[in-house]
Protein backbone atom coordinates (compact mmCIF):
# COMPACT_ATOMS: atom_id res chain seq x y z
CA UNK A 1 0.00 0.00 0.00
CA UNK A 2 1.17 3.50 -1.05
CA UNK A 3 -0.15 5.44 1.51
CA UNK A 4 -1.85 4.60 4.69
CA UNK A 5 -3.66 7.62 5.54
CA UNK A 6 -5.47 9.56 2.24
CA UNK A 7 -8.30 11.98 2.43
CA UNK A 8 -10.62 11.72 0.48
CA UNK A 9 -13.69 12.69 -2.32
CA UNK A 10 -15.73 15.32 -2.22
CA UNK A 11 -18.46 13.35 -0.86
CA UNK A 12 -16.71 11.98 2.09
CA UNK A 13 -15.52 15.11 2.98
CA UNK A 14 -18.82 16.30 3.58
CA UNK A 15 -19.75 13.28 5.86
CA UNK A 16 -16.43 14.22 7.65
CA UNK A 17 -17.38 17.79 8.35
CA UNK A 18 -21.05 16.88 9.60
CA UNK A 19 -19.85 14.33 11.35
CA UNK A 20 -16.76 16.42 13.00
CA UNK A 21 -15.85 18.88 15.82
CA UNK A 22 -19.55 20.14 17.86
CA UNK A 23 -19.51 24.50 17.08
CA UNK A 24 -17.42 24.22 13.70
CA UNK A 25 -18.85 26.17 11.12
CA UNK A 26 -19.67 23.56 7.77
CA UNK A 27 -18.14 24.11 4.65
CA UNK A 28 -20.94 25.18 2.14
CA UNK A 29 -21.42 22.41 -0.16
CA UNK A 30 -20.40 23.03 -4.12
CA UNK A 31 -22.96 24.00 -6.45
CA UNK A 32 -25.40 21.15 -7.00
CA UNK A 33 -23.95 18.55 -4.42
CA UNK A 34 -25.54 19.65 -0.99
CA UNK A 35 -27.56 17.08 -0.84
CA UNK A 36 -24.68 14.78 -0.86
CA UNK A 37 -23.08 16.51 1.55
CA UNK A 38 -26.33 16.80 3.72
CA UNK A 39 -27.03 13.02 3.47
CA UNK A 40 -27.17 11.08 7.06
CA UNK A 41 -25.92 7.57 6.45
CA UNK A 42 -28.19 4.30 7.91
CA UNK A 43 -25.02 2.90 10.21
CA UNK A 44 -26.41 -0.71 11.11
CA UNK A 45 -24.07 -3.18 13.46
CA UNK A 46 -21.81 -5.69 11.27
CA UNK A 47 -19.65 -7.34 13.75
CA UNK A 48 -17.09 -7.28 16.48
CA UNK A 49 -18.06 -2.93 17.02
CA UNK A 50 -18.20 -2.35 13.91
CA UNK A 51 -20.87 -0.69 11.82
CA UNK A 52 -21.39 -0.39 8.48
CA UNK A 53 -23.41 1.77 5.86
CA UNK A 54 -23.64 3.13 2.26
CA UNK A 55 -22.97 6.59 0.89
CA UNK A 56 -24.46 7.82 -1.88
CA UNK A 57 -22.29 9.84 -4.54
CA UNK A 58 -22.74 10.35 -7.85
CA UNK A 59 -21.38 8.29 -10.75
CA UNK A 60 -19.93 11.47 -12.51
CA UNK A 61 -19.59 14.54 -10.55
CA UNK A 62 -19.81 16.94 -14.03
CA UNK A 63 -23.52 15.53 -13.79
CA UNK A 64 -24.32 14.73 -10.56
CA UNK A 65 -28.47 14.88 -11.02
CA UNK A 66 -27.37 11.52 -13.22
CA UNK A 67 -26.61 8.03 -12.12
CA UNK A 68 -25.38 7.36 -8.42
CA UNK A 69 -23.55 4.47 -7.40
CA UNK A 70 -23.29 3.43 -2.94
CA UNK A 71 -19.82 3.41 -1.54
CA UNK A 72 -19.88 0.70 1.11
CA UNK A 73 -18.41 2.01 4.34
CA UNK A 74 -17.75 1.46 7.46
CA UNK A 75 -17.07 2.64 10.75
CA UNK A 76 -15.08 1.74 14.56
CA UNK A 77 -17.32 4.40 16.81
CA UNK A 78 -15.49 6.27 19.40
CA UNK A 79 -15.18 4.61 22.55
CA UNK A 80 -15.80 7.64 24.80
CA UNK A 81 -16.94 11.10 24.25
CA UNK A 82 -17.28 11.62 20.73
CA UNK A 83 -15.61 15.28 18.90
CA UNK A 84 -15.08 14.11 15.05
CA UNK A 85 -14.30 11.38 12.66
CA UNK A 86 -11.03 10.28 11.04
CA UNK A 87 -11.89 8.99 7.81
CA UNK A 88 -9.07 6.59 6.20
CA UNK A 89 -7.83 5.75 2.95
CA UNK A 90 -5.42 2.45 3.08
CA UNK A 91 -4.60 2.82 -0.76
CA UNK A 92 -4.63 0.60 -3.32
CA UNK A 93 -4.99 0.48 -6.31
CA UNK A 94 -8.06 -2.00 -5.63
CA UNK A 95 -7.76 -2.20 -1.89
CA UNK A 96 -10.99 -2.60 0.12
CA UNK A 97 -10.90 0.00 2.81
CA UNK A 98 -13.72 -1.54 4.79
CA UNK A 99 -11.88 -5.28 5.09
CA UNK A 100 -8.60 -3.56 6.07
CA UNK A 101 -10.33 -1.49 8.50
CA UNK A 102 -12.52 -4.64 9.88
CA UNK A 103 -9.14 -6.27 10.29
CA UNK A 104 -7.21 -3.29 11.68
CA UNK A 105 -9.05 -2.30 14.86
CA UNK A 106 -5.89 -1.31 16.57
CA UNK A 107 -4.83 1.08 13.68
CA UNK A 108 -5.01 4.05 15.77
CA UNK A 109 -4.23 4.44 19.21
CA UNK A 110 -6.79 4.01 22.23
CA UNK A 111 -6.14 7.76 23.09
CA UNK A 112 -7.52 8.47 19.79
CA UNK A 113 -10.74 6.01 19.66
CA UNK A 114 -11.85 7.55 22.86
CA UNK A 115 -12.81 10.55 21.04
CA UNK A 116 -13.56 10.12 17.36
CA UNK A 117 -14.98 7.33 14.83
CA UNK A 118 -12.64 5.70 12.54
CA UNK A 119 -14.22 5.50 9.28
CA UNK A 120 -13.15 3.62 6.41
CA UNK A 121 -14.83 2.83 2.63
CA UNK A 122 -14.22 1.27 -0.72
CA UNK A 123 -13.15 3.40 -3.47
CA UNK A 124 -15.43 3.03 -6.22
CA UNK A 125 -15.57 0.12 -8.62
CA UNK A 126 -14.08 -1.79 -5.38
CA UNK A 127 -15.54 -4.74 -3.14
CA UNK A 128 -18.87 -3.45 -2.48
CA UNK A 129 -18.98 0.06 -4.32
CA UNK A 130 -20.44 -0.82 -7.59
CA UNK A 131 -17.95 -3.56 -8.50
CA UNK A 132 -16.40 -3.80 -11.33
CA UNK A 133 -16.00 -7.06 -13.11
CA UNK A 134 -13.84 -6.55 -16.02
CA UNK A 135 -13.17 -9.76 -18.25
CA UNK A 136 -14.53 -13.18 -18.52
CA UNK A 137 -11.97 -15.95 -17.82
CA UNK A 138 -10.92 -16.09 -21.33
CA UNK A 139 -9.78 -12.96 -21.72
CA UNK A 140 -8.14 -12.61 -18.41
CA UNK A 141 -6.13 -16.45 -20.20
CA UNK A 142 -5.47 -14.35 -23.19
CA UNK A 143 -4.38 -11.05 -21.11
CA UNK A 144 -1.82 -13.29 -18.57
CA UNK A 145 -0.27 -14.84 -21.79
CA UNK A 146 1.04 -11.40 -23.23
CA UNK A 147 4.93 -10.25 -22.95
CA UNK A 148 4.64 -7.86 -20.74
CA UNK A 149 7.67 -5.98 -22.33
CA UNK A 150 6.79 -6.17 -26.28
CA UNK A 151 9.62 -5.51 -28.32
CA UNK A 152 8.74 -6.79 -31.58
CA UNK A 153 5.71 -5.60 -34.29
CA UNK A 154 4.34 -8.74 -33.96
CA UNK A 155 4.20 -8.49 -30.04
CA UNK A 156 3.22 -5.39 -29.88
CA UNK A 157 0.58 -5.93 -32.02
CA UNK A 158 -1.14 -8.85 -29.94
CA UNK A 159 -1.19 -6.57 -27.29
CA UNK A 160 -3.41 -4.28 -29.15
CA UNK A 161 -5.72 -6.67 -30.30
CA UNK A 162 -6.39 -8.17 -27.15
CA UNK A 163 -6.61 -4.72 -25.54
CA UNK A 164 -9.16 -3.58 -28.27
CA UNK A 165 -10.98 -7.21 -27.68
CA UNK A 166 -11.20 -6.74 -24.00
CA UNK A 167 -12.55 -3.11 -23.88
CA UNK A 168 -15.47 -3.92 -26.99
CA UNK A 169 -16.94 -6.71 -25.74
CA UNK A 170 -17.24 -5.12 -21.87
CA UNK A 171 -17.81 -1.66 -22.43
CA UNK A 172 -21.44 -0.12 -21.72
CA UNK A 173 -23.69 1.12 -24.45
CA UNK A 174 -20.83 0.43 -26.61
CA UNK A 175 -18.37 2.92 -24.94
CA UNK A 176 -15.12 1.38 -24.79
CA UNK A 177 -13.84 1.88 -21.05
CA UNK A 178 -10.24 0.86 -19.92
CA UNK A 179 -10.97 -1.96 -16.93
CA UNK A 180 -7.91 -1.87 -14.73
CA UNK A 181 -4.95 -0.15 -14.74
CA UNK A 182 -3.07 -3.27 -15.34
CA UNK A 183 -3.45 -1.65 -19.39
CA UNK A 184 -0.45 0.61 -18.36
CA UNK A 185 2.06 -1.82 -19.11
CA UNK A 186 1.05 -1.36 -22.88
CA UNK A 187 2.97 0.38 -25.26
CA UNK A 188 -0.11 1.42 -27.42
CA UNK A 189 -1.63 3.73 -25.14
CA UNK A 190 -3.53 5.25 -27.71
CA UNK A 191 -5.37 1.80 -27.91
CA UNK A 192 -5.27 0.70 -24.00
CA UNK A 193 -5.73 3.96 -22.34
CA UNK A 194 -8.39 5.44 -24.28
CA UNK A 195 -11.01 3.61 -22.31
CA UNK A 196 -12.29 5.05 -19.15
CA UNK A 197 -13.66 2.62 -15.83
CA UNK A 198 -16.11 5.00 -14.89
CA UNK A 199 -17.65 8.02 -16.05
CA UNK A 200 -15.91 10.23 -13.28
CA UNK A 201 -14.00 13.23 -11.92
CA UNK A 202 -13.89 12.56 -8.76
CA UNK A 203 -14.61 10.42 -6.07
Amino acid sequence: MRRLFRFITPALAGLLTLTGVAGHARAAAPERLGEFYGQRLAWSRCGDGYECGKLSVPLDYKHPEGDRIGLSMARLPATGRKIGSIVLNFGGPGASGVDTLLQSKDIVSPAIREHFDVVSFDPRGVGGSAPIHCMKSLDLDSYFTLDPTPDTASEVKRQEKVGQSICKNRAPSGRERNCSPMWARSRSPATWTSCAPLSVTSG
